[in-house]
């Protein structure tokens, strides 16, 4: 029997994402997390300064996930640092699953939206900015943990990393800025930076130097790079970090079909070629002359 099919329906859905260095936990800044999260569907949070066991402060009515900067097993000295959280309203219409990473710098989970889309949603806290090779080998290692996961959850195409960076793409000298780009470059993510609807202007200020860079980033996989609608900074006088929260918007068309008696459907994975590199692509040419090769053609 023929596989009946309803006409195709379009729908847009808006997504709104925020990211924040809150360089700290204090009561302004779960003031502040409550105003962000007014303006925001997910809210992805670095420098936190919690442990693991505390991650349940920064919200008392939101889901979170998240890792501290510092590893329990060890004593620290000085004061607390660094961490990755992710908060999300807890009625939000999705479906939030970890993905397990072994950085600290790192926090990452799968988004599904029923019916709207699935997407891996990276949360980084990198070191400050080098200008020599021989200091890159963590900055390096988390560009390298993102690459390795993607690889593990291929069948999730849609891709977005966030978080604060701690790299401005216009330095010339900068050993990170160049590790950045060329990751993006051979994974198939672009900056919401060069966004045609991007208005960022500065998303870090130096009271002592008076300088500003913009160092925290949204970037997405190029499937998701025309859905932008819009790509903001708030600079908000009631703001105590020196970091100021980035604001991603994304309206994503979604096409619906519904199927009736869909005997022949089977689910399976499929290649995800906008994340094939040059060897992968070289790989694929490979085998499949080989298979081609394997093919008898019938003489006279």
């Amino acid at each position: 029997m023929p596989m009946m099919t309803h006409p195709p329906s379009m729908d847009r859905t808006t997504i709104k994402l925020c990211s924040w260095n809150s360089r700290g936990h204090g009561a302004d800044r779960m003031v502040y997390i409550d105003d962000l999260m007014n303006r925001c569907d997910i809210l992805v949070l670095q420098e936190h300064w919690l442990s693991d066991y505390d991650l349940h402060k920064l919200t008392h009515s939101l889901s979170v996930l998240g890792v501290s900067g510092m590893d329990p097993h060890q004593a620290r000295v000085g004061r607390p640092f660094g961490g990755c959280a992710l908060l999300h309203k807890t009625g939000y219409r999705c479906s939030i699953e970890p993905v397990p990473t072994d950085s600290r710098r790192l926090c990452a989970c799968i988004v599904n939206i029923p019916n709207v889309i699935k997407f891996i949603l990276f949360n980084v806290y990198m070191l400050c900015d080098a200008f020599y090779s021989h200091d890159d080998a963590v900055y390096r290692d988390v560009l390298n943990s993102i690459e390795s996961l993607m690889n593990v959850h291929y069948d999730v195409d849609h891709i977005i990393v966030a978080g604060d960076l701690n790299t401005d793409v216009t330095r010339i000298r900068s050993v990170h800025a160049s590790l950045l780009k060329e990751c993006c470059n051979r994974l198939g993510l672009k900056l919401c930076l060069s966004s045609a609807h991007s208005s960022v202007d500065f998303t870090y200020h130096n009271e002592a130097s008076g300088s500003r860079s913009i160092l925290d980033h949204f970037i997405v996989s190029e499937n998701l790079f025309s859905s932008i609608a819009a790509y903001s900074c708030a600079h908000d006088g009631d703001n105590l970090s020196d970091h100021f929260p980035v604001f991603l918007e994304l309206n994503v068309n979604t096409t619906y079909t519904p199927q009736v008696n869909d005997t022949r459907a089977h689910a399976g994975s499929r290649p995800s070629w906008q994340r094939a590199s040059a060897d992968h692509i070289a790989a694929y040419r490979r085998r499949l002359q080989e298979l081609l090769n394997s093919v008898l053609i019938p003489t006279e």
